[in-house]
C-alpha cells in the first residue's frame, strides 16, 4: 500500500472528529484536532499522488492544498476551529 500513512492519518483524525463531538467538554479540543489531522493527510495525499504522478497537477489541487495548510496554521494562531 502506497498510502498507508495517510490513510492512518485520516482514520485518526475522523477518529478524534467523532470523539470531540461525542465530549464536547474534555480537557482537549478533539473536534479541532480531528480536523487538522485529516487536512493534513488530505493535503499530504494530494502532493504524494503528484509527486508519484499517479494524478496530474493541476491548479485546483495545488490551492485546496494551500487552503488547507492555511486552515491548519490559522487553528493553531487564531484557535478559529
Amino acid at each position: 500500500m502506497k498510502h498507508i500513512g495517510s490513510t492512518i492519518a485520516l482514520v485518526l483524525g475522523v477518529l478524534c472528529f467523532v470523539a470531540g463531538l461525542t465530549q464536547p467538554t474534555s480537557n482537549v479540543n478533539y473536534f479541532r484536532l480531528g480536523i487538522v489531522i485529516t487536512f493534513g493527510a488530505l493535503a499530504y495525499r494530494s502532493a504524494k499522488k503528484q509527486k508519484l504522478g499517479e494524478v496530474k497537477t493541476s491548479l485546483f489541487r495545488k490551492v485546496l492544498e494551500l487552503v488547507l495548510i492555511v486552515i491548519i496554521e490559522l487553528s493553531f494562531y487564531y484557535r478559529m476551529i
